[in-house]
């Protein structure tokens, strides 16, 4: 299978893992659709946490996810616009999750690899598809690349290309093992777009520089600090983060 992760959803998991500085795991939930030519396109991604994932919040997360895209499906709402590629495919489902390790420096030699919480998170969704839609072997786990962010922050801050640094994450399928530790290769895995974009946004979010003083495409009347909120932000906050949709990410992107 052939994979194309879209812009929105590169740029929400970088400025997801950059956010705490690395300091801790990052965990989402993956959206997508499977076209008719074997492609799975990865269009959006929800933030849900920035710790080791406990089942409440796991479970809730993907029910919350879950009713809003069913929202998204009701007639009376079509019209309703979203984010990025999520908000032009109306129909995306729930394919699979994302993270990133706390680290940024493997020791010499050793390869970066997922956490056990999200294997078993994304292995657990896959068996429940199973059971309730008669077998789906499409699920993914993303791992983002915190080497890779941190070198495209570098990169960009002396002025050096960062598209060297796309994809920004490693896709896992199931294995022959029923486990996610089946890494896809990188020439079945398209980017879309360039990465010069993504880089401002990382650093954007790590300097917390006012987006309209950032230049480019990056403009917001309200000179708002670029960020982005997960589902425990949103409860630590009193329930005003934006985790699932971000609209400030679709303001980036213009």
């Amino acid at each position: 299978m052939k994979y194309t992760i879209s812009l929105t959803s590169q740029i929400k998991m970088a400025l997801h893992a950059t956010k705490y500085s690395y300091s801790t795991p990052i965990h989402g939930i993956v959206l997508g659709n499977k076209t008719d030519d074997n492609v799975l396109e990865i269009v959006d991604v929800v933030p849900v946490c920035h710790e080791v994932p406990t089942k409440p919040i796991v479970d809730m997360s993907l029910r919350l996810t879950d009713a809003y895209l069913q929202q998204r499906l009701h007639p009376g709402l079509g019209e309703r616009e979203g984010i990025g590629d999520f908000g032009r495919c109306k129909s995306a489902n729930i394919v699979g999750w994302y993270t990133a390790n706390a680290q940024t420096i493997n020791e010499e030699g050793e390869e970066e690899v997922p956490n056990a919480p999200a294997c078993r998170i994304v292995s657990s969704l896959a068996d429940s598809a199973s059971e309730n839609e008669g077998g789906n072997n499409d699920f993914v786990l993303l791992l983002v690349s915190t080497p890779k962010l941190a070198i495209a922050i570098k990169n960009r801050a002396e002025g050096k290309l960062v598209d060297k640094c796309l994809p920004i994450c490693k896709i896992y399928e199931k294995s022959s093992h029923r486990t996610y530790t089946q890494q896809v290769d990188e020439g079945n895995i398209e980017s879309k777009k360039s990465a010069y974009d993504m880089a401002i946004a990382m650093e954007s979010c790590l300097t917390k520089t006012p987006v309209d003083d950032i230049g480019g495409n990056l403009t917001s009347s309200g000179g708002e600090v670029m960020t982005i909120y997960d589902y425990v932000d949103h409860l630590e906050d009193g329930g005003r983060g934006d985790w699932l949709e971000n609209k400030m990410v679709k303001m980036l992107l213009g």
